[in-house]
């Protein structure tokens, strides 16, 4: 486990771990057995915590040299937001506090090897470089979620435990989105240090995105681990690190059989502008899941030039180079025909539907649109998209397992869902309640009903939701009518009780205003009108409770959710091809 938790260590930066005997005497409580890892910040020992008999990691933040007074706080800020992170894939912090020069983190102690260390033991298989990526980006989107951004994805904080489990360890340099400064003057360095290592640029030069470096003229956010994590996938494909100029991993990968969506994947990852790369976790985690749940298309095995050739006379240089440019001159043109004539050629449709998170009584124009704007519900209603209970409904209604299956491959259900995933593109008009829905297909008319048919799903789906949660918003009000209904008889049996037994003289027992009779027993007839009155008032109650209840069944009756979702526009079928083979290269006109 030596360097399992160790974090990021600046060249240079490095300082000597805390003595051994001095963190056994500011934490007494755990039984310190022995440093694991050290980095910049400090050092990570191997302990165990008496009481609960359990293995722990304990790390040991000491202040930086000159930290100001807000270190603490910050410290404090940062480890109760990761503390709240609860997930199987990401190392949980148990408990953090102060004692004496010591800052600590309690965290999970993983029981394997780093990812570093698993690339050392053998070289990964493009199967099993895949099956590394999903689980990390569960994790990332998880901590997203909760605003935190990891910003030092590599192999070393990427653990694996004895049962293969992935983890990723050392969210302690993360920054916290969204938590403004206390101190106006801490604001530029709560925006460039995102918190305890204040003032300094954060991550592994390697797998930092370009974001990284310059974090003071380029907002970091989450798509900076979308990056690191590419990286990290260039690296388990290729053995090596991507180079400045970037290249597809299948060139760096001779002698195995590569699958050209690969490329495409971790180019797109690796994109200079974050607006280029995936807009999320688990939009990269779906493209990897499709290619690995999907078979290799058949292609040409790649040749290797034979032994004899290195002893070949070799030509110079001035000869290879015009060479090879004839060669292109030549072939590009081919290329492109051929790219244009034999590659499937796909179409987009899309449509376009207005959602609401809190939809008014009766419809309105569609402007409406713009004022009922809720982010973070268009955000959510993203995800909801792409789940299986909108797409599974989709793939049945329109046969999508035997459209998409051939007789040399079937295709699963699930394999279909992961296929329709990544055929969708889902994007907001800016500042609109408006969603785009977007698919691409190589048949125009299938392009456009699987678009349809998405929206219509959503929308019933989304139009029952609120139909339930108006019937649940009944229960409560009938359960009041019961009860009071419940009151009202009691007291009316009572009332009655109290007239028959004190001989009361009543004309009306169910009027306010009606005058008693002559009656010699005062206290009888006292205790009588007191009861009477309950009795009134508990009626007049149920009156008010059966009145609230029949506005809200009015109500439910004539809203039946159709203002929740508005489909404005419906996807027709493309008349042109929106991308040819050509798609395949892309990524040379993307740069």
């Amino acid at each position: 486990m030596a360097g399992v938790m160790e974090p990021t260590r600046e060249p240079g930066a490095g300082r000597a771990a805390p003595d051994l005997d001095a963190v056994r005497a500011a934490l007494p409580q755990f039984e310190i057995l022995g440093l694991i890892g050290q980095g910049g910040m400090g050092a990570v020992y191997k302990a165990r915590q008496p009481q609960l008999d359990r293995f722990v990691a304990l790390k040991i933040l000491t202040p930086p040299p000159g930290a100001d007074q807000h270190f603490a706080e910050r410290f404090q800020r940062e480890a109760r937001a990761l503390a709240r992170l609860s997930h199987p894939h990401i190392v949980t912090v148990h408990d953090f506090g102060q004692a004496g020069a010591f800052f600590y983190l309690l965290m999970e102690f993983v029981d394997g090897v780093n990812l570093r260390q698993a690339m050392k033991a053998g070289r990964f298989t493009p199967e099993q470089a895949l099956a590394v990526v999903p689980p990390i980006c569960e994790a990332l989107q998880y901590a997203h979620d909760h605003g935190i951004v990891h910003r030092d994805i590599k192999p070393e904080n990427l653990l694996l435990d004895k049962t293969g489990r992935l983890k990723i360890a050392d969210f302690g340099i993360a920054l916290m989105m969204g938590a403004a400064p206390e101190n106006p003057r801490d604001a530029f360095a709560a925006q460039t240090a995102g918190g305890l290592t204040q003032g300094s640029v954060l991550g592994t030069p390697q797998y930092m995105a370009p974001e990284q470096s310059a974090p003071s003229s380029s907002p970091v956010d989450h798509r900076a681990d979308i990056y690191s994590l590419g990286v990290v996938l260039y690296e388990l494909l290729t053995g090596e690190l991507p180079s400045s100029r970037l290249e597809a991993p299948s060139s760096h990968m001779r002698g195995i059989q590569v699958d050209v969506r690969l490329d495409e994947i971790v180019l797109r990852a690796l994109q200079e502008q974050p607006e280029r790369r995936y807009r999320t976790a688990l939009d990269f985690k779906t493209q990897v899941e499709i290619v690995a749940a999907t078979p290799i298309p058949p292609s040409v095995p790649r040749v290797e030039p034979s032994p004899s050739s290195k002893d070949a006379p070799r030509r110079s240089l001035a000869g290879r180079g015009c060479l090879i440019g004839a060669c292109v001159f030549l072939l590009l043109p081919v290329t492109f025909i051929a790219a244009f004539v034999f590659a499937p050629s796909r179409y987009y449709s899309k449509v376009t539907m207005e959602v609401r998170a809190d939809p008014p009584e009766s419809a309105k124009p569609f402007e409406s649109a713009v004022r009922s704007y809720d982010p973070q519900f268009v955000t959510t209603q993203f995800q909801i998209l792409q789940k299986s209970e909108i797409l599974y409904p989709v793939i049945e209604r329109l046969d999508l397992v035997k459209e998409f299956s051939s007789p040399n491959h079937p295709l699963t259900k699930q394999q279909v869902y992961l296929r329709l995933k990544g055929s969708m593109q889902l994007e907001e008009v800016r500042n609109t309640g408006l969603i785009e829905i977007g698919v691409y297909d190589t048949d125009p008319q299938r392009a456009a009903n699987i678009a349809n048919t998405i929206a219509v799903v959503y929308r019933d789906l989304r139009r029952a939701d609120i139909m339930n949660d108006r019937q649940r918003e009944l229960e409560p009000v009938e359960d009041e009518v019961a009860q009071q209904r419940k009151i009202v008889e009691d007291m009316a049996a009572r009332s009655a009780e109290l007239r028959s037994t004190g001989g009361i003289d009543d004309p009306d027992p169910e009027s306010s205003n009606s005058v008693l009779g002559a009656s010699r027993d005062k206290a009888a007839a006292s205790r009588y009108l007191e009861a009477k009155g309950r009795y009134l008032q508990s009626r007049r109650l149920l009156e008010e409770a059966e009145l609230t209840l029949t506005e809200k069944r009015i109500r439910l009756s004539t809203a039946d959710g159709r203002n929740a979702v508005k489909i404005w526009e419906r996807a027709e079928p493309a008349d042109h091809p929106y991308s040819t083979g050509l798609r395949g290269l892309h990524f040379l006109f993307d740069r």
